[in-house]
């Protein structure tokens, strides 16, 4: 099949059946392409999972983590040879998502696939906990364009909460990352990346709702363009003790704060 872009072993799952499907999409004229690039911070192997989801005119590349998989940690980055095969599958592209599990940054190869995607003029859009933002990459990201939008998962205002939830990584260093880019982009006098911050409510956090919004004008000013509040979506057994519904008060606290900071 010269349309996919991994290994053979990688995609035999996809069957006769699902490849004209497929190919189909690709022909149609896809502008919007995800892309998970991402490495795993789970001890859970990965395996090269290809999922196509049509969604207009959209394709979803997922590569998602498995138990049976793969024991070469090769096999759980994406590579840049993997990334320009399917972006060149597709000349109409405008955007791109490329979040995965984990952060994409400690993807060698995902600086280069940026500006890979940079010379097509693809808009490129992250999720990202900044926890490996460092200075050096907040600057080549900044300098030369190389996000449109860069969504910053904080789900905590302080360091015991944080550090709680997102196990390994140090709130002050995140905070630092988040502080440089602002500071970084008004140093270029450039509005990219746009910077919006994800929080996503549980039992653990969902007194720190209110705060989020004091926080993220502390480190961007308004140089944001909101926050997205989500609660869990899925009462998994594993964390179903963590879903919580935030009430009607905090809600009303926050947006009587987003009101005060200006930020949606």
């Amino acid at each position: 099949q010269p349309w996919t872009a991994l290994g053979a072993r990688q995609h035999d799952w996809i069957t006769q059946r699902q490849a004209p499907q497929i190919d189909a999409l690709r022909r149609s004229g896809i502008d919007t392409l995800w892309v998970e690039a991402g490495r795993y911070l789970t001890e859970a192997k990965a395996v090269a999972k290809l999922t196509a989801e049509s969604g207009g005119k959209g394709l979803v590349f997922s590569f998602e983590s498995h138990d049976n998989a793969f024991p070469d940690p090769a096999h759980r980055d994406l590579t840049f040879e993997q990334f320009r095969h399917i972006l060149d599958q597709f000349p109409k592209l405008k955007w791109l998502g490329t979040t995965g599990i984990g952060t994409s940054f400690l993807n060698r190869d995902y600086l280069i696939m940026l500006e890979y995607a940079k010379k097509r003029n693809i808009y490129v859009e992250l999720f990202d906990p900044c926890h490996r933002l460092s200075k050096d990459i907040a600057e080549r990201v900044v300098r030369d364009g190389l996000l449109g939008r860069l969504f910053i998962s904080l789900d905590g205002t302080t360091k015991e909460t944080y550090e709680k939830i997102r196990v390994g990584a140090n709130f002050d260093t995140v905070n630092a990352n988040i502080k440089n880019v602002v500071e970084t982009k008004r140093r270029y006098k450039t509005s990219f990346p746009e910077i919006s911050f994800h929080f996503i409510i549980s039992k653990d956090n969902y007194k720190e709702v209110p705060s989020m919004i004091k926080l993220v004008y502390e480190l961007t000013g308004n140089d944001n363009i909101g926050i997205m509040f989500t609660h869990l979506l899925h009462p998994f057994e594993e964390i179903k003790e963590s879903v919580f519904v935030l009430p009607k008060e905090l809600k009303e606290e926050a947006i009587r704060l987003s009101k005060k900071y200006n930020i949606r």
